[in-house]
């Protein structure tokens, strides 16, 4: 890519980065408005659930035991968000939220510049389709998580910048990636082992001479599991325990579940938050499949969405829209909707995203 090409698609992804803040900020404003004893809080008004534990790490590290009263501990989170937002505090002098905030508007305008300079190892077949994904992606109402001090981004950056990375065949470069994407996220290990999936389907002919002389691409795989393999270890020498972190989510009600039953039950009990979670599990499921298979989804980034989505049924259905739509390759679809209807459907995500944006600081469990 040329230095001028570069320079305009840095400043389209800072454009639409910054079009999709500022409609987010909208929604902020006028949630202020309807809700005034929020206002003396500001941005410290989207501080909720998981963030109290982000601030937590990003202020203090990680806790050595569960708190006595609520049996949680905040090892259950992995290093990178809050390790990332507490050198930007310290680089700044920013308090905690303003750092996440400003690290969460970096990582989309990263993201966006990734998607843009990169559509073709997208799918994506025109510069318009990259910019209705990216806007798609960016003002969807569950966004919100890419927006508030959570690590959606964080994650959704690592996941696209490992996959560009060895798509372009940067293999050191997708090590890295890697590494860091492990470290964001227990789920973070999908896409290294999708890609081993792809890598052996496509190689399965010779894939015996190269387990034997590994090259450039087994040495990166072997790599990236390396970020949560070294979480790990610091659990077991800080807590005493490398697995922690999995033991601790069952003070959160969290543990291995049967799936189908999870799915039965999610649609049995006719609750709407249960109907729900069972819909955005099946939804982008299918979706994702057809996408695959009409090559508008790359293999390894659809079947990390759905194994994120299976991950999340198996501990129960808890934050399942969350896990499934503030992930990234599900919108690689839109471009193939009609062009009025991409339009009507971004408008649609813009409203509801503001819609969300008010109950996320009303405190309504619901979006938990």
């Amino acid at each position: 890519m040329q230095p001028g090409t570069q320079i305009s698609t840095l400043l389209k992804a800072a454009g639409i980065a910054a079009v999709s803040l500022a409609i987010f900020a909208g929604g902020f404003a006028l949630a202020l408005v309807l809700l005034p004893e929020l206002a003396g809080r500001g941005i410290d008004a989207l501080c909720r659930w998981d963030c109290g534990w982000y601030r937590s790490l990003a202020q203090n590290g990680y806790q050595i035991a569960p708190s006595p009263d609520s049996l949680q501990a905040n090892y259950a989170f992995y290093p990178v968000f809050p390790g990332a937002a507490r050198l930007i505090m310290q680089a700044t002098g920013l308090g905690f939220v303003p750092a996440a905030l400003l690290l969460n508007m970096l990582c989309s305008v990263a993201f966006a510049w990734l998607a843009l300079a990169n559509r073709e190892a997208l799918m994506l077949r025109s510069d318009r389709d990259a910019m209705m994904f990216l806007a798609a992606f960016l003002l969807s109402p569950w966004s919100l998580y890419n927006r508030v001090p959570y690590t959606e981004m964080s994650f959704n950056l690592a996941v696209l910048a490992t996959f560009i990375a060895w798509r372009r065949e940067h293999y050191a470069a997708a090590a890295i990636c890697g590494l860091v994407l492990t470290a964001t996220r227990v789920t973070g290990a999908f896409l290294p082992i999708m890609l081993l999936v792809e890598l052996v389907l496509r190689e399965r002919w010779r894939v015996l001479d190269l387990l034997r002389a590994p090259d450039a691409r087994f040495r990166a795989l072997a790599i990236m599991p390396l970020g949560g393999l070294a979480f790990f270890v610091y659990l077991g020498l800080h807590v005493g325990d490398p697995l922690a972190s999995f033991r601790i989510q069952a003070s959160w009600n969290q543990g291995l579940r049967d799936p189908i039953e999870t799915l039965i039950g999610g649609i049995r009990i006719a609750s709407l938050h249960g109907l729900i979670s069972v819909a955005a599990f099946l939804v982008p499921t299918v979706l994702l499949i057809a996408g695959w298979r009409r090559s508008r989804v790359p293999f390894p980034l659809a079947m990390t969405a759905i194994l994120i989505g299976g991950s999340a049924v198996l501990s129960g259905l808890i934050s399942m829209p969350r896990h499934t739509l503030a992930f990234f390759p599900v919108y690689l679809m839109v471009p193939m909707l009609p062009r009025a209807m991409q339009w009507v459907l971004l408008a649609i995500f813009a409203a509801i995203q503001w819609v969300f944006t008010y109950h996320w600081m009303l405190g309504t469990t619901a979006l938990i």
